[in-house]
C-alpha cells in the first residue's frame, strides 16, 4: 500500500529552515564527481575559473550557479509519496542516476522518508515507481508503468523484471 499526501514543501521555520531534510541534495552536494559533472559547474568553470576542477569546487559553492544547481534538486510540488523504509545513500544515488527528477526527503516530525518530484511537465510515474522499487521493494499497483517515460532504459528493464 502506498500513501500520497499533500505536503507543503515551501513551509519554513522561524530560522528559514525547510520542514524537511533533502537527503538527495545532501548526498549530491558532498560528491565532488557529481559537482564536477554538473552542467551548472561546467558552465561556471569555463567562465570563472583558471584552476583545476577539484580545486574550484569551494569557489563554485559560493556562486549563483551552485544555487541554481541546488534548486534543481528541490521539490516543486506540494505532494509527496511516503516510504515505508529508510533509504541508504547507495539506494538514493541509484535512484538519482536513473530517475533524476526524484528527491528523497526526510521529515523528522512525521518520522518518515518521502519521495518528491523535482521536475515537471510530464508523467513521472515510472520515476516514482522506480524509487519505490529500490527503497521499499514494492511498487504500488497504481504506479506500475506500462511504458518508459522518464527513466533510463536499463532502469525500466529492471522495473519490468521486478513486477514480472
Amino acid at each position: 500500500m502506498s500513501y500520497s499526501i499533500a505536503y507543503d514543501t515551501n513551509e519554513f521555520d522561524e530560522n528559514g529552515n525547510a520542514r524537511y531534510e533533502n537527503i538527495s541534495w545532501n548526498i549530491l552536494c558532498n560528491n565532488d564527481d557529481f559537482i564536477i559533472g554538473a552542467e551548472q559547474f561546467l558552465y561556471w568553470f569555463e567562465k570563472e575559473s583558471n584552476k583545476d576542477k577539484k580545486e574550484s569546487i569551494d569557489n563554485f559553492k559560493n556562486s549563483e550557479n551552485f544555487y541554481q544547481l541546488r534548486d534543481s534538486y528541490y521539490p516543486i510540488y506540494n505532494y509527496v509519496h511516503i516510504l515505508q523504509y529508510s533509504p541508504s545513500d547507495a539506494e538514493i544515488l541509484k535512484i538519482l542516476e536513473n530517475a533524476p527528477n526524484i528527491a528523497i526527503l526526510h521529515d523528522e516530525d512525521l518520522g518518515v522518508h518521502l519521495i518528491s518530484l523535482t521536475g515537471c511537465g510530464m508523467d513521472f510515474s515510472d520515476s516514482i515507481a522506480y524509487a519505490y522499487m529500490i527503497i521499499d521493494r514494492v511498487i504500488p499497483k497504481d504506479l506500475i508503468p506500462n511504458q518508459r517515460l522518464t527513466i533510463s532504459q536499463s532502469a525500466y528493464d529492471e522495473l519490468i523484471a521486478f513486477v514480472g
